[in-house]
């Protein structure tokens, strides 16, 4: 009788691991991206500028298979998410370092008077760029919303 419970207890935990792992299988940057939507809402939305920011801001990035980045619909709010899955963690460090100096340049054109809306500042200061897996992620964020976005990667990556 131990047996057969123990068996049916291993085929349960192996059953709940392939659903797991299914599951983080089939969400794609979209995915990743709509729930970090749902956890930092903004008044007026996000707007898809996927392939604009891939375009102009993003193109050095490399072995990049999957993306998606939105930006406030409010032009008065610059919150902004960018999630991009890699092939293979080959070139993370390098993409990092490509996002981290995206988020450097808008700091700096606000600093610099290009940009202009103080009470947005904070964003700016508080933009992060994460990792899991072989996705990356970027958020300008206010602290809150970017805590709340670094929770809810975890919870993705569980």
């Amino acid at each position: 009788m131990k047996k057969f419970f123990c068996s049916i207890s291993i085929i349960l935990l192996m059953l709940t691991l392939c659903l797991t792992l299914s599951a983080r299988e089939t969400l794609d940057a979209k995915g990743v991206s709509e729930r970090l939507q749902s956890a930092c809402p903004t008044e007026f939305g996000y707007v898809d500028n996927s392939e604009y920011y891939m375009g102009t801001y993003f193109s050095a990035l490399q072995d990049v298979d999957d993306f998606h980045i939105v930006t406030c619909a409010d032009s008065t709010n610059f919150s902004e998410i960018g999630v991009f899955h890699l092939k293979d963690a080959a070139h993370l460090s390098q993409n990092q370092k490509t996002l981290k100096k995206y988020l450097a340049k808008i700091k700096s054109n606000f600093e610099n008077g290009v940009v202009y809306n103080t009470k947005e500042y904070p964003k700016f200061e508080n933009a992060k760029v994460f990792s899991y897996g072989n996705y990356l992620v970027y958020v300008v964020l206010d602290k809150a919303e970017a805590a709340k976005a670094e929770s809810a990667l975890r919870a993705i990556s569980k």
